[in-house]
């Protein structure tokens, strides 16, 4: 009887919670603490898992409900997933060019099929590689672009003219730690038709563009004016041709900042996005309010608030730094409405969000976990929430548990020593 028993908390233990995690490809949606699910805010999560490192770079939500996500995974490839409005993977693409190849922003094109910016090496220096898709995801052409020797791109938009705007940064590769935010226009078939570069000296990088009003476009990035590892978060306002016209930085040169998103705010002016600092701006640059917000990713809401995602540093057991996944929702002014925090005990991170036609959020970024300790594997990490939390009193309770998202993903381990526990019992017993 006592072997019956035993052996039925084995099958419990050891055997359902194993099925969360399939080979090749993982489904998971314990996302949340019990706290979180009767809210109904969280509405599933899924995980993309090619048994190497993958991480999600950038969604859109797609014409016809689902969404399209780019990143990088199965040993540095550029990886394009398309899943359903329920977070079902309907087909998933790899491009390889040289290793390593990283995939960074999507856009679904007026032909239902994707452009995509991408980074790979051509005689060992990095170059732009803009891949364009049919709806399946099958490559129909790509370009390579470079400036100096050495070129990358990190956001891609459309232009009213139809063609594209890209942003990223360059480098001579004649000195360390060299490089010039670079601009680069494209046409609809993706050749260049113009580019531009702002130099400083140091290390400069721009990591998001927008066309503005004025047909012109505003950039966000950061420059370091010494060689000591800092930076300060800088703004670039150029005309149609990409010719300077105005520039402003913000933050403490002592720190590192580096703005990481911009938008255009329904009131004409800017929101920018930093690693250390959430910035609101008008139309000419001067800042209106500053919060201590660091995010990779903001987005206006329907509301006129804004949503973030990045991440939120930790210590865990006061042994390692660690990150959470966080989601914050603020209203026009930067005062903060609700929260979320997801994640694990190793480094979880959000990319980008942004609001779904149902007022809802789509969030993509990276879940870790050990692979081979000490290394650490990464998965693409994709979450769909409602519009709002019904108590905010749970996102508080949730942040304050120092370990509070430990799930099936990397707890497999433990099951199997439990599992080893229990069997030697067995045995102990006869």
């Amino acid at each position: 009887m006592m072997k019956t028993k035993l052996l039925t908390v084995i099958v419990f233990l050891f055997v359902i919670p194993s099925t969360f995690l399939v080979s090749g490809i993982d489904i998971n949606d314990s996302l949340a603490t019990p706290l979180e699910k009767p809210t109904g805010f969280l509405e599933w999560g899924k995980t993309f898992d090619s048994d190497k490192c993958d991480i999600g770079t950038c969604v859109q939500q797609t014409n016809d409900g689902g969404y399209i996500c780019v990143g990088h995974g199965d040993g540095y490839k550029v990886l394009l997933i398309k899943f359903d409005n329920k977070g079902n993977i309907l087909w998933h693409k790899y491009y390889e060019h040289d290793h390593p190849d990283y995939g960074w922003y999507v856009l679904q094109t007026d032909d239902n099929g994707y452009i995509v910016l991408a980074e790979t090496e051509i005689n060992d220096f990095e170059h732009v590689w803009l891949i364009k898709t049919d709806k399946n995801g099958n490559k129909e052409w790509e370009r390579f672009h470079s400036y100096k020797k050495e070129s990358s791109g990190f956001c891609i938009q459309k232009t009213n003219d139809g063609g594209y705007i890209i942003t990223g940064y360059t480098s001579p590769f004649n000195w360390l730690n060299c490089y010039d935010v670079w601009l680069l226009k494209v046409n609809n078939l993706g050749y260049e038709e113009w580019n531009q570069t702002f130099e400083r000296p140091y290390y400069n990088r721009a990591y998001s563009v927008k066309q503005t009003p004025d047909e012109g476009y505003i950039i966000v990035g950061g420059k370091a004016p010494t060689l000591e590892g800092n930076s300060d978060i800088w703004l670039i306002k150029t005309d149609n041709y990409g010719s300077f016209q105005w520039d402003k930085t913000f933050g403490d040169e002592s720190t590192w900042n580096m703005g990481r998103c911009i938008q255009l705010t329904s009131d004409g002016g800017y929101i920018l996005a930093g690693e250390q600092l959430l910035i609101k701006t008008d139309v000419d640059g001067n800042e209106e309010w500053s919060k201590p917000l660091g995010s990779r990713c903001i987005q206006q809401t329907t509301d006129g608030g804004y949503i973030i995602t990045g991440y939120k540093e930790y210590w865990w057991k006061e042994t390692f730094k660690s990150t959470d996944l966080k989601l914050i929702k603020i209203d026009s002014e930067g005062n903060e409405e609700w929260k979320r925090i997801y994640g694990g005990e190793y480094r979880d991170a959000g990319n980008f969000v942004q609001q779904t036609n149902d007022e809802g959020y789509i969030i993509i970024g990276y879940r870790e976990f050990p692979y081979n300790y000490p290394v650490q594997q990464r998965d693409v990490w994709l979450i769909k929430t409602g519009n709002k939390p019904l108590s905010n009193n749970i996102a508080k309770q949730i942040e304050n548990i120092p370990v509070n998202h430990q799930s099936n993903l990397y707890s497999n381990q433990i099951f199997i020593n439990l599992f080893a526990k229990i069997l030697n019992k067995i045995i102990k017993l006869g």
